[in-house]
Order: C-alpha cells, then sequence, then structure tokens
C-alpha cells in the first residue's frame, strides 16, 4: 500500500512541477519604443579639441572603460530618453531623440539632479552593429560628444567623446 501511495504523490508531484513552467501565454517578450536605442552601453571617453574631432587625449583621466546607460521614459515616449553616467560626470538627463535616425543632442540643460551643471550634447547617435565584441560579432556601437559647462580642464580641451559597444553580458 505504501508503494502506490508514494508513487501517487510522485507523479502528482511531478504534474505539478512540469505544469508551473508552462507560459501563461504564448506572446513575445514586450518591449518599449525607443527599445534600439535604449541599453548598457561599455564606453571609454576621449578629450577633444574645439573642432570636436581631434583627439587631445585618450582616456584623459585614466577611467578605463566603464558603463553608461540609455533608457526610456515612464511614459514610454518616442521623442526623449534618459542617459545615466554614474561613473565619469555624474550625468543624469533626459534628452530629445530623433529615433528614425537613431541620434540625440541638446542645448545646455542641467545634467544632474542637483543642476550643479550644465552639459550640451553636440552630437549623440547609435550604430546598429556599428561595433564589435570580444568574440568579433557585430554589435550596437554609441557615440556622445558633449561640452560640459563646469568642465575644470577647459583650458586644455572643450569636448569629450563618449565611444563604445552595446553591453552583451562578457567581459570586455
Amino acid at each position: 500500500m505504501k508503494k502506490y501511495i508514494f508513487s501517487i504523490i510522485a507523479l502528482l508531484t511531478m504534474g505539478v512541477t512540469f505544469t508551473s513552467c508552462d507560459p501563461e501565454t504564448n506572446e513575445p517578450a514586450g518591449g518599449f519604443k525607443i527599445g534600439d536605442m535604449a541599453g548598457e552601453w561599455l564606453v571609454t571617453v576621449d578629450a577633444l579639441d574645439a573642432d570636436g574631432e581631434t583627439v587631445l587625449y585618450e582616456d584623459p583621466y585614466g577611467m578605463g572603460e566603464f558603463t553608461i546607460n540609455t533608457y526610456a521614459t515612464t511614459n514610454d515616449e518616442t521623442d526623449k530618453m534618459w542617459l545615466y553616467d554614474g561613473n565619469f560626470y555624474g550625468v543624469q538627463m533626459l534628452v530629445p531623440i530623433n529615433l528614425n535616425a537613431m541620434t540625440f543632442s541638446c542645448d545646455f540643460t542641467p545634467y544632474d539632479l542637483n543642476e550643479t551643471g550644465n552639459a550640451k550634447i553636440i552630437s549623440g547617435k547609435v550604430i546598429k552593429n556599428g561595433g564589435v565584441n570580444i568574440h568579433g560579432k557585430p554589435v550596437d556601437k554609441i557615440e556622445i560628444i558633449v561640452e560640459f559647462d563646469d568642465n575644470e580642464d577647459s583650458d586644455y580641451f572643450t569636448y569629450f567623446r563618449y565611444s563604445g559597444v552595446r553591453y552583451q553580458g562578457f567581459t570586455e
């Protein structure tokens, strides 16, 4: 008798286990409207001169590679996104975007919640498959040229360029 009870309990447990793994729907995973522009990015920063093109100093503060994030607004708007850099300049700002061109820019805007300084994004763009990961596979690339009004080294360089690739979960 114990053998039958044990078998029934085992079958019921297996049945519950396998049915609890079934998906509730067959709907694909949802996203948000600016999904191609949003993400975590592994970037480096270079200092540029006044023309915004010539690199004067590669990695001027010895930061190496670090992450920044771009993400959707709470209303899932298609004309703006959040830019967050908690590592370099403490940027946390809402920037206007052109979703079709995958570009963004803004005039001087407070770059943090305490409004201690302003940042002007001269140009920002996300390039689909514009970079490569550590395995040589194509990944999205981001490039941002920005000016900070409180740049203490403005006598030496004017702009900073963040450039890097979408984080893929690998140690780069």
